[in-house]
């Protein structure tokens, strides 16, 4: 296969469970205040109310939105005041899914412990 036949820019995969080859975009600029302003592949991405913006301390938080609760893998850049870019994926987390076959899971009974002979 040659390179140029490959897309950058193709995002489906047979596998739901693959990263995708185009990844979203979350480009985070955080101000001398510790605010943060965000954007999602271009877009302005709201403050969850105009009184509780986007903070270094709620960083967490915004992570989970914006991976819809680690369900899926996004890039982020975050530019500090001090001009310094930081990168990186954030992976979804795999999910064990249940057997379609087996129905759904059966509670389990927590295990005796083991009997002790008197000697």
């Amino acid at each position: 296969m040659h390179l140029l036949d490959m897309s950058i820019h193709h995002s489906h995969s047979v596998n739901p469970d693959e990263t995708p080859v185009s990844l979203p975009l979350a480009v985070i600029t955080v101000d001398s205040y510790g605010v943060l302003t965000v954007t999602l592949d271009g877009a302005d991405y709201p403050q969850p109310s105009p009184t509780a913006p986007w903070t270094k301390a709620r960083f967490g938080e915004l992570l989970d939105v914006l991976t819809a609760d680690r369900t899926r893998t996004i890039r982020v850049e975050i530019h500090e005041s001090d001009g310094s870019t930081f990168t990186d994926i954030i992976h979804a987390v795999r999910t064990p899914r249940p057997d379609p076959i087996d129905g759904p899971p059966t509670p389990r009974r927590a295990r005796s412990p083991p009997h002790t002979r008197n000697r």
